[in-house]
């Protein structure tokens, strides 16, 4: 009997409308990847992506920025061991934060990616908590 595996998975959704993020394990891979699939009005990509063996992963990103970012200006990155996932996240003067996505294929081909989720501030926190379920599901991360 086959029994599928179900993975957490952490979904990042624009609240304007625009591009989402979708996280994802295939229970097909080693715990050495996941993929990363962008999704927007205009078209779809994804990407499979090395997932850290360490603590620097996503999750600690977010989890970062929902300590110490509220109230703050400025730009903080996070990118994916090989550089096939970046993620930009940029706050200005209002409670909105706009996070850049760059997926880019760095095997064989190369092609890239670049889309922005409006969300908001006050987002960080339930977006650091479901990333740190999602890499909870990998395996390798923690």
């Amino acid at each position: 009997m086959f029994e599928e595996t179900v993975y957490p998975e952490l979904r990042i959704r624009s609240i304007d409308g625009g591009p989402n993020l979708r996280l994802h394990k295939d229970f097909r891979d080693s715990t050495a990847f996941f993929w990363a699939e962008l999704d927007s009005p205009a078209m779809s990509c994804r990407v499979r992506v090395h997932a850290a063996e360490d603590n620097s992963g996503i999750a600690s990103f977010f989890e970062a920025l929902a300590e110490s970012w509220q109230n703050q200006r400025g730009v903080r990155s996070w990118s994916s061991l090989a550089g096939e996932l970046r993620v930009e996240c940029e706050s200005g003067e209002s409670e909105r934060m706009a996070i850049t996505i760059t997926i880019s294929e760095v095997s064989g081909h190369t092609w890239r990616v670049r889309a922005l989720i409006a969300c908001s501030i006050s987002d960080l926190k339930s977006i650091a908590t479901a990333a740190r379920w999602f890499e909870s599901g990998l395996g390798g991360t923690a």
